[in-house]
């Protein structure tokens, strides 16, 4: 078993029935360096993921790899990194998202509803008559989604 599999298969035991998922694993050609992404359904911690990256390391030091020197690391997706898994998008409703398909048409609306193959986006067609329509989207037909971040105050 590869570096990078040992690394992930060790991270998955670990957040095994747990709230948090793996969203992505990257390595270089050698495998001297590996980069996990993981997320939760409510957002991740700096601090779990340092917590857990103690754990996993404990138990590579205890295992005999064929890697002499690496460096792992475990990390939660920046905010303007692309949505990669369906289960990402549900802590995102009601927030602003950049979708791609993959005929290369990009929507750019509020997410309002999710189920297991689609997400509702609210587009608005023209701001001035607020004109909305909601475009149903299946996931199969994503190439990427981002989360637009808004600075923008709340008024109360």
């Amino acid at each position: 078993m590869s570096l990078k599999e040992t690394i992930t298969q060790l991270i998955e035991e670990e957040i095994n029935g747990s709230e948090y998922f793996i969203v992505q694993t990257q390595s270089n050609a050698n495998e001297s360096s590996v980069k996990v992404y993981i997320d939760g359904d409510a957002g991740v911690d700096i601090g779990y993921c340092a917590r857990l990256s103690r754990r996993v390391s404990a138990q590579l030091d205890e295992m005999e790899t064929e890697q002499e020197r690496f460096r792992f690391e475990i990390s939660s997706p920046g905010a303007d990194n692309p949505l990669l898994l369906s289960r990402q998008y549900s802590k995102h409703l009601g927030r602003d998202l950049e979708v791609e398909l993959n005929n290369g048409e990009k929507h750019l609306g509020k997410l309002t509803q999710l189920d297991k193959n689609t997400l509702d986006l609210e587009i608005i067609e023209d701001p001035k008559k607020k004109l909305i329509r909601t475009e149903q989207i299946s996931f199969d037909d994503i190439r990427q989604s981002v989360v637009q971040i808004s600075f923008k105050s709340k008024k109360t």
